[in-house]
């Protein structure tokens, strides 16, 4: 607690002893709005004291959690300074770790960890002994010999005795194992057959199952000569349109991807002026029936086209060859089977005539096209 002491007295008592013998005005105190005013006609001394009521026990406390938070600061510090010095190592470790590698360290280290390795495997090494010192192999053996064993004896027990068997089911087992027998002798022999063909067609040659050698590859000419199919005709037709008599030919096809090649030849007459006519090949079946126009690659037809003026009114005879390939008809893919090739006449106008003189022909034969 402060205490404010205003020693008046004292004051007046200086000042009353002043050698000045006139008569002073004494000083004054007075309060103005809690305020303490002071009125004194000379010079006046002060002295202020501040007093403190203190505890010595709580002094003595305070002490104490001072010293204690210093130490626990001091702690802290010391604490802090030991993961500093950790971490620092680390990192020191790291570098070291890292320079070692870049040095060739990891080689020289997987190296070693290698040869670790292939020492431990080896046929003497450490796991090979200790596999060998437990029976590993010996373990392994028994248990197959011990599986195989248990299997025969299921397979036995499920082996029905002959005398439950009927005469004619122990007949017909007994008939079944023989021709089981008797297949796998003749696949053994187809086997070493196909082998001796194998064996002959490296060299160039062909397996003589006759002689069991391998000969030379024969084969006649005829056989690597390309067949067609030819029909010869004599007579001449007068008809407009419609199919032209005796003009057809009957072929057959081998093969389901192939074409058929034609060559059409006949003597072709229009008469009149600006007559024209259009002979068609139509593709039929192999009675001549269900015909209809090639579309693949495309038809087969001959345009022939006259004109004549100023009355010279002439009669061309003129020998002609249509010829092209054809794989499908309007109605039927020509797979491997047999067909016809007919001519029919259409788009015509005036005097239409076919044949004159001379032996027209069919010419068919099948093609592969690239």
């Amino acid at each position: 607690m402060m205490k404010i002491c205003i020693l008046a007295a004292c004051v007046a008592a200086t000042m009353g002893a002043s050698h000045d013998a006139t008569p002073m005005e004494a000083p004054s105190l007075s309060m103005n709005d809690g305020d303490v005013d002071m009125f004194s006609p000379k010079t006046g001394a002060f002295e202020r004291d501040r007093m403190v009521d203190a505890d010595e026990n709580e002094m003595l406390e305070q002490a104490e959690e001072n010293f204690a938070a210093a130490n626990k600061a001091k702690a802290d510090i010391a604490k802090m300074a030991e993961t500093v010095a950790a971490q620092k190592g680390k990192i020191d470790a790291a570098a070291a770790a890292a320079k070692a590698l870049a040095d060739g360290g990891m080689a020289k280290a997987t190296g070693e960890a290698q040869d670790e390795v292939k020492s431990k495997f080896a046929a003497t090494g450490a796991i090979n002994k200790a596999i060998e010192g437990n029976g590993f192999a010996a373990l392994v053996a028994a248990e197959k010999a011990e599986l195989k064993a248990y299997l025969e004896a299921q397979f036995k027990a499920m082996t029905i005795p002959s005398s439950v068997l009927s005469s004619s089911t122990s007949t017909a087992i007994n008939g079944a194992k023989a021709a089981q027998a008797a297949l796998k002798k003749e696949h053994v022999a187809l086997a070493a057959e196909l082998a001796a063909h194998e064996a002959c067609a490296v060299d160039g040659e062909m397996y003589d199952i006759a002689t069991k050698k391998c000969k030379p590859l024969t084969a006649p000419a005829e056989k690597f000569i390309n067949k067609v199919y030819h029909r010869m005709f004599t007579n001449a037709d007068g008809r407009d349109s419609g199919y032209v008599s005796n003009r057809y030919v009957q072929f057959k096809k081998a093969q389901d991807d192939t074409y058929i090649r034609m060559f059409y030849y006949d003597n072709l007459r229009v008469h009149g002026h600006t007559s024209h006519a259009i002979w068609n090949v139509m593709v039929c079946d192999a009675n001549g029936n269900g015909c209809a126009h090639c579309n693949d690659p495309g038809r087969l037809n001959l345009n022939k086209w006259s004109g004549h003026q100023h009355n010279w009114w002439m009669i061309d005879y003129m020998a002609h060859t249509l010829m092209g390939l054809c794989k499908r008809s309007d109605n039927r893919a020509l797979k491997k089977g047999t067909y016809q090739f007919k001519v029919m006449i259409s788009n015509n106008r005036y005097d239409i005539y076919t044949g004159h003189n001379q032996h027209s022909s069919f010419t068919v034969d099948e093609v592969v096209k690239y």
